[in-house]
């Protein structure tokens, strides 16, 4: 699987041409299309709702428990208290392929 922020940064730069007075192939807009991805990977996915939550725990021997509904936060409080760490999953459907 390509990296998003890598394929991201190429599409970007193979949207930019001679013609309209970039320097193509250049490392300084190779650099500066990776900026641009970098900035609209992370505001598309702040923009996302989770849509699931992975639950770890450090001593825990089965694998991470990853479900599509959170817990109850008075609950995980309680988890939490015990060890466990909360994390929102994302998908972006078209890059998370």
């Amino acid at each position: 699987m390509t990296d998003p922020i890598e394929a991201m940064a190429r599409a970007i730069e193979h949207e930019l041409h001679v013609e309209d007075g970039w320097e193509v192939g250049t490392p300084q807009l190779r650099a500066m299309c990776n900026d641009f991805a970098i900035t609209a990977y992370n505001a598309l996915r702040e923009s996302l709702e989770p849509v699931g939550w992975l639950y770890t725990h450090p001593d825990d021997p089965f694998p991470p428990s990853v479900t599509s509904q959170r817990h109850d936060p008075g609950d995980f409080y309680l988890m939490a208290k015990r060890g466990w760490t909360e994390t929102p999953c994302y998908t972006i459907p078209e890059i998370d392929q």
